[in-house]
């Protein structure tokens, strides 16, 4: 069908003539202008709603959140180090919201989900999805604890009117709410002038805190756990534990090392081999994608070895023994 078979609005006569001929017994016709034809069998309760919003736009998609597991809070619960700035987040807890920044990977979530869960012997979390509009977005009137937003869209499109109307609702409700964004030069301080509250600036927690919180999770006997740190050789936890590591390194490290005492008891130098081998093809996949950091390994593998890495005398190409 081309554009000239489809009838104009323009042209209200042509449809009335056909309309005419139907009720003349002539012949059959549909008149229904902008309508919806059913031409199944009807059974009752068939129905089409087509509602516009308010502002006369497109029907508003439903807001997409969510349950946090029970055990993935019960875990982040045990496992928590506080980080740098905990009780000044806790401080800001008190409105009702708090908004977190820091950089994806450094325990943000960990840290949100322990404010939400304080206080509360078994919390009930929900995570709303980062693409709703929290300035139309309310709470349930009851039955939820927290809610938990990672990276809204666009933080500036909310206002200061917006966050004391869900300070009230959250009042209303004994909820609080965390909204977490990725770190950014300038967005604290650009942040707490557009929405007027404090923002908290997330820090990874001490990585040799995390390390041993972990391992004392997975390993309750203190016995057992002095015995898995003795396996280490001097120097070990330094060079393994740098400060700044990403919680979620030194968690592996933890985890790592635990498995091998499962198994016997990691060998010297075993926990150091075993994560390099874990966390090399990461580190690979990630280079592929950021020019400084692959021209980082080509460095370290040619001044650690002397050889370029194409070198096929190069260790790193030498089969496995």
């Amino acid at each position: 069908m081309t554009t000239a078979d489809i009838p104009s609005e323009t042209e209200p006569e042509t449809d009335f003539a056909e309309f005419a001929m139907a009720l003349a017994g002539r012949g059959p016709a549909i008149w229904a202008p902008n309508g919806v034809i059913n031409t199944g069998l009807l059974t009752g309760g068939q129905h089409q709603r087509l509602a516009p919003s308010a502002e006369g736009g497109a029907v508003p998609r439903p807001i997409r959140q969510g349950p946090v597991r029970a055990k993935h809070v019960q875990a982040a619960r045990r496992r928590f180090v506080p980080p740098p700035g905990f009780e000044e987040a806790l401080a800001v807890r008190e409105s009702g919201i708090v908004v977190l920044v820091g950089e994806a990977g450094t325990g943000r979530e960990t840290h949100a989900l322990n404010l939400l869960a304080l206080g509360h012997e078994a919390p009930v979390l929900v995570q709303v999805d980062g693409t709703a509009n929290l300035s139309r977005w309310s709470p349930r009137a009851q039955g939820v604890d927290g809610y938990l937003v990672t990276e809204p869209a666009d933080p500036f499109a909310l206002r200061a009117w917006d966050l004391a109307r869900l300070e009230g609702l959250l009042t209303e409700a004994g909820a609080r709410l965390v909204i977490v964004l990725a770190e950014a030069p300038g967005l604290v301080g650009a942040l707490e002038d557009h929405l007027a509250v404090p923002v908290v600036r997330h820090r990874p927690p001490d990585p040799r805190k995390v390390f041993t919180t972990h391992l004392a999770d997975g390993c309750p006997d203190e016995a057992v756990r002095a015995r898995l740190l003795r396996t280490l050789e001097p120097g070990d936890l330094d060079e393994l534990l740098p400060d700044g590591l990403p919680p979620r390194h030194a968690a592996q490290a933890a985890d790592t090392l635990r498995r091998l005492g499962e198994a016997g008891g990691p060998a010297p130098g075993e926990l150091m081999r075993t994560l390099a081998g874990a966390e090399g093809p990461e580190s690979l996949a990630r280079a592929q994608r950021d020019p400084t950091l692959l021209a980082c390994l080509l460095s370290l593998g040619v001044y650690a070895t002397g050889r370029s890495p194409a070198d096929p005398r190069c260790p790193s190409r030498e089969p496995r023994r």
